[in-house]
């Protein structure tokens, strides 16, 4: 095997190769104003269309809203999505089963069917179980903009978006030219990531073509890990993640189409309470269409479109060897119609809505395996509607939206959302209601078939204000509260995987966000704290003894990072992160909780702009300074030991733009 010092080298080689070939060619002004030279007016006044699918500023959008650009991204050092999400308040993971890790919001385990994943109007949650698997699997260097709403989005996005939306817009759609990005990252005793992304994208006219591919392969940790009962072994050779994504862009005028494959692959050992004999491999496949057009009649803008999605998530089917791993291997698939509209009546009021249908089949593949409906295909089918309303007066802007949703295995569900917005100058307020839920995926039915749906209601109030000349304060309260919550667990006495409601429960807390700008400077500092109490503990993700905290997430949790441009080409990036105590809990023997202490992660990033040619940039990064223990807590009490996690990584980036004249 190459050692880590020497693939570096190779991968470099081969990107100075390939970029002297790209040097033939001249390259264009860039079409927008890079983040870090923007002015803080600018970046007070960022449009999003997360919250209501139109243009509107950030400050006075319906939502608590964060705002992550390519440049940031690029500046971090951040070669995951991961660790670009980490850095959001409220926002953190932890670990599920066969070595997939997940995320949560603010102190709650949303890695279930409650976080949408949107990339580019893709919907990346699998079907079967509504999950998303971070780490090393998304493209970070092909994203042009990220807007997050923490808090519901059901209203407008449906039974996946209880508890957040992360919606991921590319520079695949409008890419005139070429962008290649290649980067290469190791522990100090193996690999931790080498990946490769390359786009390319050409307009003619009105025609514009498109085509993206990313290649990683990682290392989830190079250290041991432990299971309950004291077994262990190197996660140097044994974390292996593969991730293959390919897409094709094509549009002609008002009409659209992304054709995406998706394979990732994780290598593990970590069972559901013990380490196993030998590796599995876990297999997650999605293939997409997204196709839409649109028209206008008169004042109304008309957007009709379908959507289809192939998938075998959680595959596998390798032979067992003496362990309790189970071969999985069925297939979903997903197809959706729709039609949305947009209309402005006047000057003051904006309406939106639209209708939808769609079915999900799922077909078990293995021999002798059906569903507890007695067969070995089951299928859903859901039809619905949402409108969202906003009048802009004089004293407030006052948005009204809902959603009705008819499913055939679970009835009618209904979700409102109202929320009151003004900005006046250096301030802005926010006071919103909304109602999220999440629809029973097709394996919580197959495991329960008396499961039913869950809602959340969240109350949030933000504002902010600009201090001074050079930055701004943000600041939001929050009370979530989820009834008859989806809860998996371990059933002891039939020896199976179950899933169960649960009365209510839910948390409350604090974001803070401060944002200083100056012309060579700019730093970001963000804090969340959540707390239970106040509502009903719920014993399998609870701490017992403690009433105010849940296990992985920690109760507080302080973000910066930094950007200080030395000159026009050289710039440093510092981040730091702190986690105050987090606790875990196994079952096995006995009932046994871990306390693990509070923690600093820190990272430097090196960027330098046009290091052998224009528009090349390369970039050093140290990842993890300090070497800290990272651990992917289960969020649940289903006896998983902690998830070792990435501990110092040094990186090398070269990341190339060559724009079509």
């Amino acid at each position: 095997a190459l050692s880590p010092r020497l693939l570096a080298k190779k991968q470099f080689c081969c990107i100075i190769l390939l970029n002297n070939a790209l040097f033939l060619f001249n390259a264009s002004a860039q079409d927008s104003i890079p983040f870090y030279n923007m002015s803080l007016e600018q970046l007070m006044n960022v449009n999003v269309i997360v919250t209501t699918d139109q243009p509107m500023l950030a400050r006075e959008s319906p939502g608590i809203v964060t705002v992550i650009t390519q440049d940031e991204i690029f500046k971090s050092g951040a070669h995951d999505l991961l660790q670009v999400l980490d850095m959001v308040p409220g926002f953190g993971f932890g670990v599920d089963v066969e070595g997939v890790v997940g995320i949560g919001v603010r102190g709650n385990w949303g890695h279930e069917g409650k976080v949408l994943l949107l990339w580019d109007g893709l919907e990346l949650n699998e079907e079967l179980f509504s999950t998303l698997q971070f780490g090393a699997h998304y493209p970070v260097a092909q994203i042009k903009k990220i807007e997050i709403i923490r808090g519901p989005g059901s209203a407008m996005y449906g039974g996946n978006a209880e508890l957040a939306v992360i919606n991921v817009i590319t520079i695949n759609n409008d890419l005139n030219g070429l962008m290649v990005d290649g980067q290469s990252a190791a522990y100090s005793n193996a690999i931790s990531s080498r990946g490769t992304t390359i786009c390319y994208g050409k307009k003619i006219k009105d025609v514009h073509f498109g085509f993206s591919t990313y290649q990683n392969r990682s290392n989830r940790s190079g250290n041991r890990y432990i299971d309950n009962f004291g077994n262990s072994y190197s996660m140097s050779n044994l974390s292996a993640i593969n991730s293959q994504q390919y897409r094709v862009d094509f549009s002609l005028k008002k009409f659209s189409l992304i054709a995406f494959c998706d394979n990732y692959k994780i290598l593990q050992r970590d069972g559901y309470d013990q380490v196993y004999s030998h590796a599995y491999r876990s297999k997650f496949f999605n293939s997409s269409i997204n196709a839409k057009y649109e028209f206008f009649i008169n004042k109304w803008k008309i957007q009709p479109g379908f959507r289809y999605k192939f998938e075998k998530p959680w595959n596998s089917e390798e032979q067992i060897v003496s362990d309790g791993f189970e071969p999985f291997n069925v297939l979903s698939s997903k197809t959706l119609y729709y039609i949305n509209y947009f209309v402005s009546p006047s000057k003051a009021i904006d309406i939106s809505g639209g209708f939808q249908y769609y079915s999900i089949v799922a077909q078990q593949e293995l021999d002798q395996m059906l569903f507890n409906n007695g067969f070995n295909q089951i299928r859903t089918d859901s039809y619905g509607s949402f409108i969202q309303a906003i009048a802009k007066t004089k004293i407030v802007n006052l948005v009204l939206g809902s959603r009705f949703v008819h499913n055939s295995y679970f009835g009618n569900s209904f979700v409102p959302r109202v929320g009151i917005t003004k900005i006046r100058e250096k301030f802005h307020v926010k006071v919103l209601y909304s109602k999220g839920y999440r629809t029973p995926s097709i394996e919580n039915v197959n495991l329960n078939d008396l499961i039913k749906p869950e809602y959340t209601s969240v109350i949030e109030l933000e504002a902010g204000i600009k201090v001074g000349h050079q930055s701004y304060l943000t600041t939001n309260l929050y009370d979530i509260s989820t009834k008859d919550q989806i809860v998996f667990f371990y059933d002891i006495s039939n020896d199976r995987d179950d899933y169960k409601n649960v009365s209510k429960g839910g948390t409350r807390g604090i974001e803070v966000e401060y944002k200083w700008k100056s012309r060579k400077w700019f730093a970001a500092l963000n804090y969340g704290f959540y707390t239970t109490a106040g509502h009903t503990l719920i014993s399998e993700y609870s701490v017992p003894g403690y009433s105010s905290i849940n296990l992985a997430f920690p109760s507080s949790k302080i973000n910066f990072s930094a950007n200080w441009k030395v000159n026009n080409s050289l710039s440093v990036s510092p981040s730091a992160t702190f986690m105050s105590k987090r606790f875990s809990q196994v079952n096995t023997p006995v009932i046994h909780i871990t306390e693990h202490p509070e923690v600093i992660y820190a990272n430097i990033n090196f960027s330098i702009e046009n290091i052998l040619f224009q528009r090349m940039t390369g970039q050093f990064s140290i990842m993890n300074i300090f070497n800290q223990d990272v651990y992917y807590i289960q969020p649940y009490n289903n006896n998983h030991a902690p998830l070792p996690g990435p501990g110092r990584q040094i990186q090398i980036r070269f990341n190339y733009q060559l724009s079509n004249r």
